[in-house]
């Protein structure tokens, strides 16, 4: 959950860097302005509640997510194929309006009107629709963060989306608030120009790779394996190599001032992380990485799991005399690629797990069997939570849980001795 918290976070502090969010500023320059006369607490109350109309809007759709679908409905959110396939296709829209193909913005007669509501708002209420309207005006560059945000929160609890969404907001309403508080340093922010042009194809590199995960996720669940981790690593590295030779092409083009140290570094930046990025091609674990890549072609832990079969794994414990474990997982599950890559290469988990029959069972494909080992986890575990590891004995019935990624491998090399003794 921290680790997912601190996600939520950046993404919020990233959504700030975004060409999208800069020219709206002299709007919230010009409200605030107008209310330099306020004295005493009313600065911070009005920035307190400008802040919070940003906070309610984002928090808000994270609640609504949570009502509509539920626990469970959240969870199989990100294993919908269709779904995928659609929020694929609304980040390669937003990367080509981002590269000039169209313009995509909120309607301005709704942007219209909803300012003219907060111009007539009570005083009280005009900073909470003002922080509204802001967020309506950001909604470009806001959406690709907050939406796979939302599909990472998809590890089962109903709260995630809200908190993720909580952090999310507050984060991105933090320095508005502290502009709130001093309107006179909004006139020092760096001015619209030709470095926002940059910041578009960056952020369109960015789409455009989040859109690759999201097809690999549909087709995990088909079983069409076309865009394979080889594949999705190529074309990132293409994508930061691209982003690279647009920045150098772009400085010496028409309009172009040369290699200005910011150009420089921008480009040093894009290479280096194509280096990295082509550093997978090998096989190399890309750490944090692996929790947004597709599955390897053979699971990195290579070790002999009985899937989508508990049956046949009993049947195996009981005439073995050994316990099992159980390992919940989902082909979308970013958290289980992570686990797989991470935690069961590991040599002391290995080792810990040579006494059990391993059997692993997805949660999120489609079809009867995969309804049935998810309904076996949420009446069994009381979670829909993924991934979830269980220590089941020779006979089936349960010995212990453990839920979520093991980030102190020695408290789950722990559990698994424990288990099996």
């Amino acid at each position: 959950m921290l680790t997912f918290l601190a996600l939520a976070a950046s993404a919020g502090f990233a959504s700030l860097l975004t060409p999208c969010v800069l020219p709206v500023v002299p709007l919230t320059a010009g409200y605030f302005a107008g209310r330099r006369q306020l004295s005493g607490a009313a600065p911070v109350i009005e920035a307190s509640l400008f802040a919070l109309g940003i906070i309610a809007t984002f928090t808000g759709l994270g609640l609504g997510l949570s009502i509509v679908l539920g626990a469970s409905g959240v969870t199989m959110l990100a294993a919908n194929p269709w779904l995928n396939l659609f929020v694929a296709a609304v980040f390669i829209a937003f990367a080509l309006s981002l590269l000039g193909l169209y313009t995509i913005r909120v309607p301005s007669g709704f942007l219209t009107r909803a300012d003219q509501a907060a111009r007539e708002a009570p005083r009280i209420l005009a900073p909470v629709l003002t922080g509204f309207v802001f967020t309506l005006a950001t909604f470009a560059c806001t959406a690709p963060f907050v939406g796979p945000l939302l599909v990472a929160a998809s590890a089962g609890e109903w709260s995630r989306p809200v908190a993720g969404m909580l952090v999310y907001s507050s984060a991105f309403a933090l320095p508005f608030f502290i502009l709130g508080l001093t309107p006179q340093w909004l006139q020092r922010l760096p001015s619209p120009g030709r470095w926002m042009t940059d910041a578009k194809y960056a952020v369109a590199a960015l789409q455009l790779g989040a859109a690759l995960k999201f097809l690999s996720n549909a087709g995990a669940v088909w079983g069409i394996h076309v865009l394979t981790r080889e594949v999705v690593l190529t074309v990132w590295v293409l994508l930061a190599v691209a982003l690279a030779a647009t920045v150098l092409l772009r400085s010496y083009g028409a309009g172009g001032t040369g290699l200005r140290p910011a150009r420089v570094a921008a480009t040093a930046v894009s290479l280096a992380l194509g280096a990295w990025l082509a550093s997978g091609l090998t096989g190399r674990p890309m750490g944090e990485l692996e929790a947004v890549l597709p599955a390897r072609a053979e699971t990195a832990d290579d070790l002999p799991w009985i899937v989508n079969d508990l049956e046949t794994a009993v049947s195996r414990a009981t005439a073995e005399q050994r316990p099992l474990f159980v390992d919940f997982t989902g082909y979308t599950c970013g958290n289980c690629r992570w686990m797989e890559s991470n935690v069961f290469t590991r040599a002391n988990v290995r080792e810990a797990l040579s006494p059990y029959i391993l059997v692993r069972l997805y949660t999120d494909g489609e079809g009867e069997v995969f309804e049935k080992n998810q309904r076996l986890q949420e009446a069994r575990f009381g979670t829909v939570a993924l991934p979830l590891y269980a220590v089941l004995d020779e006979n089936g019935a349960t010995r212990s849980s453990f839920v979520g990624v093991a980030r102190n491998v020695g408290s789950f090399v722990d559990f698994l001795r424990a288990g099996s003794e």
